[in-house]
């Protein structure tokens, strides 16, 4: 999956975004989609990126997460997703911390395997000791992990990922954020994870064909 390599580019995104004076979304008629009233700048150069808001508490968020997953070893090298998990509590913020430390550490592919631990015990990750376990079973130093887990940096990633949350006024889980300007949801493409992965086909290509971006 091809990824922004640290969270951090955000930075210069949630900064400028206070100089914006935010409202609802403009509906786009008869589209699966809506357009920012907003741009959110593009963290890194060249590149189309996808921003996802999600939860790892969420059902719709957990099932769409396979069709992500499998869609993603196709897309095209200058595609950047942007995956940031929602904190509405002390648990999703620990969810959120756990999230961005894989991330810090290239496990990424580990986020569906965290849907999956959760999907089978919702609050397996309240204990500690359940994440060493996990931890071990996928073959993680547990003081690495820990090293990182509570560092300063992963403090500013999820500050950034709050605070971009916020601002861009979401309302529902999954949201998709294409090229900082178009935002597209399963309950906006019809109740329909394919749909939803084929409207944000669309989105790459209409934002690719506006701006030139060449892959």
């Amino acid at each position: 999956m091809n990824r922004v390599s640290s969270f951090r580019k955000l930075a210069i995104t949630t900064i400028t975004v206070y100089f914006f004076i935010f409202s609802n979304v403009s509906y786009a008629t008869k589209n699966k989609y809506e357009i920012l009233d907003f741009k959110i700048p593009i963290a890194q150069e060249d590149s189309i990126e996808i921003i996802e808001f999600f939860s790892y508490m969420c059902k719709h968020c957990n099932e769409i997460e396979i069709y992500l997953n499998r869609w993603s070893k196709n897309i095209p090298n200058d595609v950047k997703i942007i995956k940031i998990p929602i904190a509405t509590n002390d648990y999703t913020q620990q969810l959120q911390k756990i999230y961005f430390t894989i991330e810090s550490i290239n496990k990424e592919e580990l986020n569906i395997e965290i849907f999956n631990t959760i999907k089978k015990d919702r609050f397996f990750f309240k204990k500690h000791k359940n994440l060493e376990n996990w931890l071990l079973k996928h073959q993680i130093s547990i003081n690495k992990f820990n090293k990182v887990f509570n560092s300063f940096g992963i403090e500013i990633k999820m500050k950034q990922a709050n605070n971009l949350f916020h601002f861009c006024n979401i309302k529902e889980i999954p949201i998709f954020i294409v090229g900082g300007e178009y935002l597209t949801s399963p309950t906006l493409a019809g109740n329909s994870y394919i749909d939803t992965i084929e409207e944000i086909d669309k989105l790459i290509n209409k934002y690719r064909s506006e701006s030139n971006t060449i892959s």
